[in-house]
């Protein structure tokens, strides 16, 4: 996992797929609406959510995509675990939506303020839980070029 401001995320060219194109659409500031995803190439696409996952306990791991987690606005509590193979498996690889999630403990809490992001590879447990009322972030889904052992 990576995290930053949005003043940082110019640094990772050449590290985090597509960031030129996440910057251009941060810049632009054109939403997209609340639970629809929009796509933006091939292999890159953003969905807004607000208050979603608010008391999930479970987490979820993906395979063919990066997520970057991008908090608009308010507080977004990312919990991490260190490691899916110490957790119990609750639903198994859905190929189609790209995850698995698991139950487990958390080991890292991460609090994500207005324009703080997460960079979060395949494999990595995580799951969010909004801090205040009104908080709104993107997640971008980037596609993985090459597969990731489990």
């Amino acid at each position: 996992m990576i995290t930053g401001t949005v003043n940082d995320l110019h640094r990772y060219a050449g590290v985090i797929p597509s960031i030129s194109d996440i910057q251009q659409f941060l810049i632009k500031n054109e939403l997209p609406n609340i639970g629809e995803w929009h796509v933006l190439s091939g292999d890159l696409k953003v969905i807004r959510l607000n208050d979603w996952n608010r008391n999930s306990a479970l987490y979820e791991t993906h395979t063919k995509n990066y997520d970057l987690h991008f908090t608009l606005r308010g507080k977004d509590k990312m919990k991490i675990s260190l490691d899916y193979r110490n957790m119990e498996v609750t639903d198994p690889y859905d190929p189609e939506k790209d995850f698995t999630l698991y139950r487990g403990e958390v080991d890292v809490e991460l609090l994500l303020r207005q324009q703080h992001w997460a960079f979060i590879l395949p494999n990595e447990p995580h799951r969010n839980q909004f801090e205040e009322e009104g908080t709104e972030k993107l997640v971008f889904k980037i596609r993985v070029r090459e597969q990731w052992e489990r």
